[in-house]
C-alpha cells in the first residue's frame, strides 16, 4: 500500500502540467490516504500481535521464576548449543522454540499463545518439529526484544501428546535425505548446502556461523527471493519442458512453490519470500 500510494504522488507530481489541478490534488488525497490504511494496518496488526503473546498468566508465572507444565506445539528443530568457553564440552545444550497453548504452574492455569525457547540437554534431539508435547520446566525471563516472551530451562525429555501432521513428517523425511546426502562433504560444504537450499542450519559449524555473520554474509543461508526464483525457474522450464499449457503453467508453478515452503518451513522468513515470488 506504502509503494502504491508513493507511486500515485510521483505521478501527480512528476505530470503536474499534464493534469487538471482537480485530479492532481485528488490523486495527491488518494496517496496520503493510502499511505495513512498502510501506518494503520501495520500498527494494528503489532498491536494485535503483541496481544496475543500477552494473553492469560504467562507473564506472571515468568516473573516469579515459575516452574510450569506447558502443553505445546514444536516449532523449531531441536538445534545443539556449543558449550562456552571455559565449560566441559558434555554442558551443550539443545534449544528448541515452543509455541505454547497451555500452562500450569503456583495453582494457575491458562490459555496462551506465546513463543518460548526450550533449553535442554542431548535427549531434546529426539523432538520432532511439529509435534504436540507436554514439558515441566522452570521459566526464566528473556531479553527485551527478543523474539520469545521467554526461556525455559528443563531436565528431561518431554512427554509426545501428538505426533506431527503426515505432511509435516513427510517434509522431515526429505529434509532428513538431503542431510544424508551431503553428510560425506567436508563440515563446512556439508553444513552451508543444505542451508543454502532449504534454509537447515542446523549442521552448519559454529565458526563457520560466526565468520559469516563478520562478512555480512549471513543471508545466504536464510531462504530469501533467489531461492523463490529459482524454485519458479524451474518449476515453469520443466512445465514447458513437458507440455504443460501457458494457461495450467502458473498453477503447477504454485504447486511447487506451496511444497517448497512445507519443506524449509513455514517460517515468517518463508512466507515473506514466497509471497513475494
Amino acid at each position: 500500500l506504502a509503494m502504491i500510494a508513493a507511486g500515485a504522488s510521483a505521478y501527480a507530481v512528476g505530470h503536474g502540467p499534464r493534469l487538471d489541478r482537480g485530479l492532481r490534488r485528488r490523486d495527491v488525497v488518494v496517496g496520503a490516504a493510502l499511505t495513512c490504511a498502510a501506518v494503520s494496518l501495520v500498527t494494528t496488526c503489532l498491536a494485535g500481535h503483541e496481544a496475543i503473546r500477552s494473553v492469560g498468566y504467562l507473564d506472571e508465572l515468568v516473573a516469579a521464576h515459575a516452574t510450569v507444565t506447558l502443553e505445546a506445539s514444536v516449532e523449531s528443530d531441536p538445534r545443539p548449543v556449543a558449550a562456552k568457553p571455559g565449560r566441559r564440552v558434555d554442558e551443550r545444550v539443545v534449544t528448541t522454540r515452543l509455541r505454547v497453548t497451555e500452562a500450569t504452574g503456583r495453582g494457575l492455569a491458562t490459555v496462551v499463545s506465546a513463543p518460548v525457547l526450550a533449553i535442554g540437554d542431548d535427549s531434546w534431539l529426539a523432538v520432532a518439529y511439529g509435534e504436540r508435547i507436554r514439558v515441566t520446566g522452570r521459566l526464566v525471563a528473556a531479553e527485551p526484544g527478543d523474539d520469545v516472551v521467554a526461556l525455559l530451562r528443563v531436565n528431561r525429555t518431554p512427554e509426545v501428546l501428538e505426533e506431527a501432521p503426515l505432511v509435516v513428517r513427510a517434509a522431515a523425511y526429505l529434509r532428513g535425505q538431503f542431510q544424508r546426502a551431503t553428510a560425506g562433504l567436508p563440515a563446512d560444504p556439508a553444513g552451508l548446502v543444505p542451508a543454502l537450499v532449504i534454509g537447515d542450519t542446523s549442521a552448519t559449524p559454529e565458526d563457520l556461523t560466526a565468520a559469516m555473520k563478520a562478512t555480512g554474509m549471513s543471508h545466504l543461508s536464510a531462504v530469501s527471493g533467489s531461492n523463490i526464483s529459482l524454485i519458479l525457474a524451474a518449476g515453469l522450464g520443466l512445465c514447458r519442458w513437458l507440455g504443460i499449457g501457458r494457461r495450467w503453467r502458473p498453477v503447477a508453478a504454485l504447486i511447487m512453490l506451496a511444497g517448497f515452503v512445507v519443506i524449509t518451513r513455514p517460517e515468517p522468513s518463508v512466507i515473506r519470500a514466497a509471497v513475494m515470488g
